[in-house]
């Protein structure tokens, strides 16, 4: 049997009293049992480590590398020699377009703004 964590654990049993409750409730047995509020969330706003920009760069930084795979990498290190999207794709085979998509998706997914962040932070903490 896995452990529950306390959330789990009262999502969980706020699942199976409205179960039980419209059961009752819908067969005509009793009255429906009031229903628990969910737990709410912790408020992280005053914790020290949502505050560290530092630590936030790094944070964006490995999500975004989490989602590269080679061909990601190897159009960062294009970017970092300072080739074109075009030579870069010549010479990965791809499409300029395709080189242009994949920076998106790497900015989407890290939240940071530019590539020219990417690079700068991926130059601070990684390649030295």
């Amino acid at each position: 049997m896995t452990d529950l964590s306390n959330s789990e654990t009262g999502i969980f049993s706020f699942v199976l009293i409205a179960i039980i409750s419209f059961v009752q409730h819908h067969n005509g047995e009793g009255i429906p049992i009031p229903l628990p509020l969910l737990p709410e969330e912790p408020d992280i706003s005053d914790n020290i480590f949502t505050q560290d920009e530092q630590l936030l760069e790094i944070q964006s930084l490995e999500k975004m590398l989490r989602m590269c795979d080679t061909i990601d990498f190897k159009i960062i290190g294009g970017l970092f020699d300072g080739k074109s999207y075009t030579k870069i794709g010549d010479a990965l085979y791809i499409s300029e377009s395709s080189v242009k998509y994949r920076i998106k998706r790497m900015l989407n997914n890290s939240g940071i703004e530019s590539i020219v962040k990417i690079l700068e932070l991926y130059k601070k903490y990684i390649k030295s």
